[in-house]
């Protein structure tokens, strides 16, 4: 089975990476979003990695990521805030005893706690609030693919109201 699908990978990649290119062409000019576009020609990379733009909330009058994503959402469009949880914080190492030796996994075989609280990598916190994962498109749909790009572009155009409000 798998032999089988393989053959149709170069097929299913060029159609998801046509229709990412599609929803970043509709959104070029639009401030507040760069585009995490695909590593270039031959590249297999933009079917399979979950797209997304860096947010830049200075472009958008300080308008906080959050904000953003809420109205994108409110709008009908897929979004989704942030990236994963930064891997320092993630109570899978220190809090849950993974290895069952009676302490957080990030402890189980140091000899002195090494765990690193909310703050102490400000950066690698940061990066939730200037990214934006846009919808993963299996399929090149003109379409909704527009209308997609029509809910990002009205909130950023309009990011003044949500200042207001």
């Amino acid at each position: 089975m798998g032999r089988v699908q393989l053959r149709h990978y170069p097929d299913r990649i060029a159609e998801i990476q046509r229709a990412v290119e599609r929803f970043w062409d509709l959104l070029e000019d639009v401030p507040g979003l760069t585009p995490h576009r695909v590593a270039g020609e031959g590249s297999d990379m933009g079917g399979w990695f979950y797209p997304m733009a860096h947010y830049d909330a200075d472009a958008l009058g300080g308008l906080p990521s959050s904000r953003f994503v809420e109205a994108v959402a409110a709008e009908g469009a897929i979004v989704r805030g942030g990236i994963d949880k930064p891997q320092h914080l993630s109570p899978y190492f220190n809090t849950l005893d993974i290895y069952g030796h009676g302490k957080p996994t990030r402890l189980a075989n140091v000899d002195r706690d090494v765990r690193q609280p909310a703050g102490s990598l400000p950066v690698a916190e940061a990066v939730n609030d200037c990214v934006v994962n846009i919808p993963w498109f299996k399929h090149d749909l003109p379409v909704q693919i527009e209308q997609q790009a029509a809910a990002y572009r009205k909130v950023a155009l309009n990011y003044s109201q949500l200042l207001e409000g």
